[in-house]
C-alpha cells in the first residue's frame, strides 16, 4: 500500500479540509486542551512521520523561540523575579508563549503528517478542488494549483542549500517544467466523513 492509499481512500480534497479543520480547532485551544492536543498531534506525527517532523522542528525552532521570546519578556505582568525587571519574563507572558508554542507545535505536527501521508500530486490535487469555487469570484485555480505546486517542490527540494541560492536569478533546472493536476470522483467513503464532520461540528457548537 502507497502511503497515499488510506484505509477509506478518501478524497484529497477531504483529507485535506479534515487536515485544515484541525489546524483551525487546534488555534482555538488552551490549557489542559490544548497540552493534550499538543500530546497527541506530536505522537501522530511522530509515528507517522517519524523523519519530517524533526526536519520541520528544525526549520522552525528560531520561530518558536522568537515567539517565546517576544510573548515572555514582552508581555505586561507579574515577573517572576523582581529585579532586574528586565530580565525575567512574566507570568501572563508564559501563559502566552506556551498557548501560542503549542499551537504552532499542533500546526507543524499536522502539517508534516499531511505531506509524509499524502503524495505531492494528490495533495495538489486536494488543494486544487478545495480552492476551485474561488473561480467563481475571479480566482484562477489552476494557476493557484500551479503556484503550490512550485511552493511544495522548492519547499521539498531546496534542503541543504545556502540562502544565497534564493538571491540568485537563474533559474532552477530541477523546477517542473509542466504541472498536471489530477482528477478523481468523491465515493461514498467521503459523503460518510463529510457528514459525520459536520455532526460533530455541529455538536461542538451547541456545546460551546
Amino acid at each position: 500500500m502507497s502511503r497515499g492509499e488510506g484505509v477509506l481512500a478518501l478524497h484529497p480534497a477531504v483529507s485535506t479540509g479534515l487536515i485544515g479543520v484541525l489546524l483551525v480547532g487546534g488555534q482555538t485551544l488552551g490549557g489542559g486542551s490544548l497540552a493534550l492536543g499538543c500530546a497527541a498531534a506530536l505522537s501522530l506525527a511522530l509515528a507517522g512521520a517519524r523523519r519530517r517532523l524533526p526536519r520541520l522542528l528544525r526549520r522552525s525552532r528560531f520561530l518558536l523561540l522568537a515567539i517565546f521570546v517576544m510573548f515572555a519578556w514582552f508581555t505586561p505582568g507579574q515577573r517572576l523575579v523582581g529585579d532586574p525587571a528586565w530580565l525575567w519574563p512574566t507570568f501572563e507572558g508564559l501563559q502566552l508563549a506556551l498557548t501560542h508554542g503549542g499551537r504552532l507545535l499542533i500546526t507543524l505536527a499536522l502539517v508534516a503528517l499531511l505531506l509524509e501521508r499524502m503524495p505531492a500530486d494528490e495533495l495538489l490535487q486536494g488543494l486544487s478542488t478545495l480552492v476551485r469555487p474561488l473561480s467563481l469570484v475571479g480566482w484562477d485555480a489552476d494557476r493557484l494549483a500551479v503556484r503550490l505546486s512550485l511552493v511544495m517542490h522548492l519547499a521539498t527540494e531546496s534542503a541543504g542549500r545556502d540562502w544565497r541560492h534564493w538571491l540568485d536569478d537563474a533559474a532552477d533546472e530541477s523546477a517542473p517544467a509542466a504541472v498536471a493536476v489530477a482528477t478523481r470522483s468523491f465515493g461514498a467513503a467521503d459523503a460518510w466523513v463529510l457528514a459525520l464532520t459536520v455532526l460533530a461540528m455541529s455538536c461542538l457548537a451547541v456545546v460551546a
